[in-house]
């Protein structure tokens, strides 16, 4: 929703909004910047909708009875969804949409960084903060002068399909918010609504591909060339697979795409190396669903004798609804050595029936022989941290934070960082 409020504001229209966690006292770096750029922020209360008011523009997370949309049906004020509105702004342009599973965030911004590296001015609308080569923030939406837009869809609410793309990726297929027959049907739709070019098969292509670890990134040959990338991991070589494979078939120099993705900067909260706690690296990671922490976790184990982690459930429905592939994950990832420290579900308001808590998820985990503990809030998570880092065994650590939709997350990992 921030980068598509950014968007209208790149398009001169008026932007105001609201936010829950602005509401619960918490100023994050993020709604600080939309305020400077010229968004008005109001309470979450029903008092920014009025009579002069175009559109109320909602995420599918909001709720009928939210004071917002109440205010906007006593009101007569149009409700759209966020892909609709997106979707009127690239009309009569060319499109480059993103989807799947996981990586779309990554392979968006690759996507963005790739055009604008080689010449290209497009509108780039991207699920998280896309990063500089020095880790400055160049936000979530990067406005172009041309008619050209590369956009992440999502497909947590079927909102893809609002999208009849020129070019585009779908990365990857995996249970996230549906069943994978679901899943898959739903993809099928998007491959079939797409005008021009289709990649499909970065992870195949992938799969067969020696990674090297190069620095703090990654080393690759491919088709008989070398790529580095800034990033670790072989699913960031994936990523960067899907976003050359889309730039070949738009016309683009391989030579050209590689030199590109050797100064990527990365995405914020994507395997982001936020400092270092004791001389210990601390990362800062998205990753909320098995396929995303199997990946971060998996990709910092190969750097290190232990990783201490923690990590936040993302709501009541996707922790018991996952809950088993969760417990898998785990116990794949975690060697003896490693922690896994888990916070209570994030609950940000609405409706959840609260089938499982995280205390009895750790129980679970535990009796799988993973080395998982509860940790009832940050102040608890902060002092375990401490102690698990403090002592001389500590060396050869890695400390990795995860997890999606809590602001305080990202600034918790900084919080650690800072020692």
């Amino acid at each position: 929703m921030s980068a598509l409020a950014r968007a209208a504001l790149h398009l001169g229209h008026a932007v105001s909004g609201s936010d829950r966690t602005r509401d619960r006292g918490v100023r994050t770096p993020l709604l600080q910047a939309l305020e400077s750029e010229g968004a008005r922020l109001f309470p979450q209360d029903g008092s920014g909708v009025t009579p002069e008011t175009d559109a109320l523009v909602i995420s599918s997370a909001i709720e009928a009875d939210n004071p917002e949309w109440t205010a906007a049906r006593r009101l007569d004020v149009a409700v759209r969804g966020r892909a609709e509105l997106l979707a009127d702004f690239c009309r009569g342009s060319e499109l480059v949409a993103v989807a799947g599973t996981a990586g779309k965030t990554t392979v968006t911004g690759m996507l963005g960084h790739i055009f604008r590296h080689l010449g290209r001015s497009p509108n780039v609308y991207c699920g998280g903060e896309m990063l500089a080569e020095n880790g400055r923030r160049l936000g979530n939406f990067l406005p172009g002068s041309e008619p050209l837009w590369i956009v992440e869809t999502d497909e947590s609410d079927r909102s893809l399909l609002k999208f009849s793309p020129d070019h585009a990726v779908i990365t990857n297929l995996g249970r996230d918010h549906f069943d994978l027959d679901e899943v898959r049907e739903l993809f099928d739709r998007f491959a079939a609504a797409t005008r021009r070019t289709l990649v499909t098969d970065g992870a195949r292509e992938a799969a067969s591909i020696e990674t090297r670890a190069r620095g703090a990134g990654t080393a690759f040959t491919w088709r008989g060339m070398e790529y580095t990338l800034p990033q670790p991991g072989r699913h960031n070589v994936e990523n960067a697979v899907n976003a050359i494979l889309l730039c070949e078939a738009m016309g683009f120099a391989a030579e050209s795409v590689r030199d590109a993705l050797a100064c990527f900067g990365g995405i914020a909260r994507r395997l982001e190396r936020v400092g270092t706690r004791n001389g210990l690296p601390v990362y800062d990671d998205y990753a909320h669903n098995p396929l995303k922490i199997r990946s971060a976790w998996r990709t910092l184990s190969e750097r290190c004798g232990r990783v201490v982690g923690w990590w936040r459930p993302h709501g009541y429905g996707p922790l018991a609804d996952l809950a088993g592939a969760l417990e898998d994950t785990f116990a794949e990832v975690c060697r003896p050595d490693d922690r896994l420290l888990v916070l209570p579900v994030f609950y940000a308001g609405g409706t959840a029936r609260r089938r499982l808590k995280t205390d009895d998820f750790v129980k679970r985990l535990a009796a799988r022989g993973v080395p998982a503990e509860f940790a009832g809030s940050y102040e608890a998570l902060h002092a375990r941290i401490g102690e698990l880092t403090g002592g001389p065994g500590a060396g050869d650590t890695i400390l990795l934070g995860m997890g999606a939709r809590d602001p305080e997350l990202e600034m918790f990992a900084r919080r650690v960082a800072c020692v």
